[in-house]
C-alpha cells in the first residue's frame, strides 16, 4: 500500500500521514465444527483529521493489496468513519475472518464454556 504498518501501541502521537494498524481481535468457532474456526483480525486505517478526504483513497488501495493474502478476500465487516481525538484522526476498521484450524485443548474450552456451536 505505500503506507507504515504498525501494531497496536506500536504508533504514538498525533497522526501526520496515513498509517494502518493491524491487530488480531479474537477467535471464532465455526458454527459447523469444534475444530475448524476464524481467526478476525482488524486492519484500521488512520488518516491525519486535516486529510479525511484521503480516508477513501486508503481505504481502496488496503482493499486491494489484502485480496492478494490468503483468507483476506472480503472482509467480514467494514465500520463507518470515527474521529480519533488523542491521535488527532479520522480511521476506519474493516475486520476479517480468516479461515484457521483451532488448537484442540481450546475448541475444548470453548465447548466447555458453551461458545463453540454443536
Amino acid at each position: 500500500t505505500g503506507y507504515p504498518v504498525f501494531s497496536p501501541g506500536q504508533y504514538e502521537g498525533k497522526c501526520r500521514a496515513p498509517y494502518i494498524v493491524i491487530m488480531r481481535a479474537g477467535l471464532e468457532a465455526s458454527p459447523r465444527t469444534k475444530i475448524q474456526g476464524y481467526q478476525m483480525m482488524d486492519v484500521i486505517e488512520y488518516v491525519p483529521i486535516r486529510d479525511y478526504g484521503k480516508l477513501n483513497e486508503v481505504h481502496e488501495k488496503v482493499m486491494r493489496a489484502l485480496t492478494n493474502v490468503s483468507g483476506c478476500k472480503r472482509p467480514a465487516s467494514v465500520s463507518g468513519d470515527a474521529i480519533e481525538s488523542e491521535y488527532q484522526a479520522h480511521s476506519r476498521v474493516i475486520t476479517y475472518k480468516i479461515p484457521v484450524t483451532l488448537d484442540a485443548s481450546l475448541a475444548a474450552g470453548r465447548q466447555r464454556l458453551g461458545t463453540a456451536a454443536n
